[in-house]
């Protein structure tokens, strides 16, 4: 929802472009960049999630059945938290940071200095409709950018609580809702951003990047992909499985780094099933199809896309299913085939298959000869598997005997990498993601001396002295006074050799 157009603004723009228009405008002003506007705006967005948490929960209900006590869990505790740290650490995050000098630099201002990109443009996903919108939306505004808003579509509920009562609480020029579907999502890739965040698909995410070439806007794709997860024969099955199941049929399954497929030995494959349903049951009751607290897919189509996925494989645990109420109990695969339908696709739905496999470096293997995932779970007591496993595999993030949790650490970067996505953010690390990190050097007019090694005519007496001075890096935090005197005691004798240098 954008707001009408005003006096100043032609009345034949789009809600999109003028959406656009106005937060480029806003922040061209510079009321972005004051630590407090920031600050202000962050606790804005703070007292919206608090004061507005019954609206949320609404919305979600009708949108992916989730209850109301899992909303807080899963939506917006994690934002409450993003936002203090944000508040708390932002002064020492915007400061100038210090650099390493070398010899030649070593009386010249070196720093870094972070700064806005401008403005950013965030497209939102589904799944976490809150979550994996507002938390970029922490970081551009702990940056001082300004943002224009998408949320996903297909929440339309929670899209449309979003546009309404958002702008109320944040500074509605400077970061705009605009809601819709496709249409409104394509007309804003038309447009220039400074930075463009996406949460979804790879398909998506491909167009995302083409429509950033056009202006050589930088992105971040957060795309997810399937996640493997390998569980060690000699573990503690039991807990492992109680994990693994929550981490699965959380959301029913649509969580971008849901536990994908099970590697395991044969031998304990039906050991695995029967703790996975002794965890459904104790979570969901006996038909989780009447408990609150297990969710719906998103939409019909969808659910037609997760029920064609079991087509060729064995169930061994649920496959019980509702079209009318977009409802697919939890379901375990037994004995599933790399070539299989559920193993073609990332499953996004409360499908679990297992694959077995003679050991853990055919697991690797396994892992390796696909695209990188966004996530890798290990279930395991012997820490160098794990360290192994770590070793010789790639992805997004690794976690070690749990599911999903390494996301709600705000000093781990999250992020995929590959086919998984790019870039990375929470915490420090959005901020990071969403600023310039601009390297500065001040210089005085003054020790002109010392330059004359770099001037031409080029000897190699000056050359021999500008690789002393440019090789040599200077730790200045670690040198005492006296020694910081002798050095440049040393650097003014040099100045004086080098002005002795002959011209030619």
């Amino acid at each position: 929802m954008t707001q009408p157009a005003s006096e100043n603004e032609p009345s034949g723009m789009s809600q999109e472009q003028r959406a656009v228009e106005r937060a480029r405008k806003a922040f061209c002003t510079g009321r972005t960049k004051p630590l407090q506007y920031r600050i202000d705006q962050l606790k804005n967005l703070q007292r919206f999630i608090v004061e507005r948490q019954k609206e949320i929960a609404d919305a979600l209900k009708k949108d992916l059945n989730k209850s109301e006590f899992g909303t807080p869990l899963y939506e917006t505790m994690g934002l409450e938290g993003e936002i203090s740290l944000a508040v708390s650490k932002l002064a020492e995050w915007a400061a100038p940071r210090p650099a390493t000098k070398n010899l030649l630099t070593v009386s010249d201002e070196v720093y870094i200095q972070p700064e806005p990109l401008g403005v950013v443009l965030i497209i939102g996903a589904w799944n976490y409709p809150w979550a994996v919108t507002l938390q970029p939306l922490i970081g551009a505004i702990a940056a001082g950018n300004a943002a224009v808003i998408k949320p996903s579509e297909v929440c339309v509920h929670t899209s449309k609580v979003m546009g309404a009562l958002l702008p109320l609480y944040i500074d509605k020029e400077v970061y705009p809702v605009v809601t819709g579907g496709v249409q409104e999502t394509q007309e804003l890739l038309q447009h220039r951003f400074d930075y463009i965040f996406y949460t979804g698909n790879c398909t998506v995410g491909k167009v995302i990047m083409e429509a950033a070439a056009k202006h050589l806007t930088p992105v971040t794709l957060e795309l997810g992909g399937k996640s493997p997860c390998y569980i060690d024969k000699n573990c503690d099955i039991t807990i492992a499985c109680r994990r693994i199941a929550w981490g699965k049929y959380t959301n029913c399954g649509q969580t971008c780094i849901a536990p994908d497929y099970i590697l395991c030995d044969p031998s304990i494959q039906d050991r695995i099933i029967e703790e996975i349903k002794k965890s459904v049951k104790e979570f969901y009751t006996e038909d989780p199809k009447t408990c609150s607290d297990y969710g719906r897919i998103i939409n019909k189509r969808h659910f037609k896309r997760v029920m064609t996925l079991l087509e060729d494989s064995t169930i061994a645990m649920g496959g019980q299913n509702d079209e009318s109420e977009c409802y697919i109990a939890p379901t375990v695969l037994k004995d599933v085939k790399p070539g299989a339908k559920v193993m073609q696709e990332e499953i996004f739905g409360p499908v679990l298959p297992i694959l077995c496999i003679g050991n853990v470096d055919e697991a690797i293997d396994f892992i390796n000869q696909r695209e990188k995932p966004l996530a890798l779970y290990i279930f395991s007591s012997d820490n160098k598997l794990i360290k192994h496993m770590i070793t010789e595999t790639s992805s997004g993030g690794v976690l070690a005997n749990d599911c999903l949790v390494h996301f709600s650490v705000s000093s781990l970067p999250f992020g995929g990498v590959g086919n998984s996505g790019m870039g990375s953010y929470h915490g420090k690390f959005s901020f990071d993601q969403l600023s310039h990190l601009r390297g500065c050097l001040i210089k005085q007019l003054k020790m002109e001396g010392m330059n004359k090694m770099r001037y031409p005519p080029h000897t190699a007496k000056k050359l021999s002295w500008a690789r002393f001075f440019i090789l040599n890096q200077v730790e200045l935090s670690k040198l005492g006074r006296w020694a910081l005197f002798a050095l440049l005691a040393v650097v003014v004798a040099v100045i004086l050799q080098v002005r002795a240098i002959p011209a030619a």
